[in-house]
C-alpha cells in the first residue's frame, strides 16, 4: 500500500502522494487501495484530470503534474460565463486591481535581467506591429505583464493572472484592434520599464494604470494574428 488512505476520496490520495513524492499506482490498484470499483475511480481520475492535477497516458500510466490553480479557474469560469456573461468583466476588473495592488511590492524586487528581458519584450512588439500587415503581439503582451509579478513568487496571484490571459485568449477578448492604439500602449510599456530601470516606482504605476483603464476601441485595420 502507498501509504494509509482508509476512505480517502482519490483527490485526497494524489494530494498525500504529491506530497510526499510518490508514484501513483495503476487504476485496478487504486480500485483496490481505495476500496471502490474500477468505474468510480475512473470517474474520479477523469474529474482530476479536468483540474489539471494528473495526465493520463496510454501505456505510461498516471502522472502528477504541478498544481496550478489556472485549469480550475479556467474550468470555473468557463461554465460560470455561460451562465452569467458578466463574469468576464469581474475578472477583468479583478486583475487591474490585482496589478495595481502588488505593484510596488513588485517594482522592488525586479533585477537588471528581468528589466532586459522586458525591454526585450517591447522591442520585438513595436516590430511586429511595425510589419506589413501588423503581427498583434499576444505572447509579448501577456508575459510582459506577468514578468513584473513573477519575482513576488506568489503562486496564487501568477495562476490568478495566467488564467486570465487564457481566458483573454479563449474568448476573443482584444483590447487593442486599433493599431495606433496598440502603438501607444506598448509605448506606454516602454515607459514601465524605463520608469523601473529609473527606480521611479511611481511613474511605472501611473503608466500601468493608464494602460490599464485604456477603453476599448473597434476600428478596421490590417493585422495578421499569428505566433512566432
Amino acid at each position: 500500500m502507498l501509504m494509509n488512505t482508509e476512505k480517502l476520496p482519490l483527490l485526497h490520495f494524489l494530494a498525500e502522494a504529491s506530497k510526499n513524492e510518490k508514484e501513483i499506482p495503476s487504476i485496478a490498484e487504486l480500485s483496490g487501495i481505495l476500496g471502490v470499483s474500477i468505474a468510480n475511480v475512473r470517474e474520479q481520475l477523469e474529474v482530476a484530470r479536468q483540474l489539471g492535477f494528473v495526465e493520463v497516458r496510454p501505456r505510461i500510466g498516471i502522472q502528477k503534474k504541478a498544481f496550478s490553480l489556472v485549469p480550475l479557474i479556467n474550468l470555473g469560469m468557463n461554465y460560470g460565463m455561460r451562465c452569467e456573461s458578466s463574469l468576464l468583466d469581474d475578472y477583468i476588473n479583478l486583475r487591474a486591481h490585482l496589478e495595481l495592488a502588488y505593484w510596488d511590492e513588485a517594482a522592488k524586487n525586479l533585477n537588471n535581467d528581468q528589466l532586459d528581458y522586458m525591454q526585450f519584450l517591447v522591442e520585438v512588439a513595436f516590430r511586429k506591429l511595425q510589419r506589413i500587415p501588423a503581427i498583434i503581439p499576444d505572447e509579448e503582451q501577456s508575459e510582459f505583464h506577468l514578468s513584473i509579478f513573477r519575482p513576488l513568487a506568489n503562486k496564487v496571484l501568477i495562476n490568478i493572472l495566467e488564467a486570465y490571459w487564457e481566458l483573454e485568449d479563449a474568448n476573443g477578448l482584444k483590447f487593442f484592434t486599433d493599431l495606433d492604439d496598440m502603438l501607444a500602449a506598448w509605448s506606454k510599456r516602454q515607459v514601465i520599464v524605463d520608469a523601473l530601470r529609473n527606480k521611479d516606482a511611481k511613474k511605472g504605476k501611473l503608466a500601468l494604470e493608464s494602460l490599464l483603464v485604456s477603453p476599448i476601441k473597434q476600428k478596421s485595420v490590417e493585422i495578421k494574428n499569428r505566433f512566432e
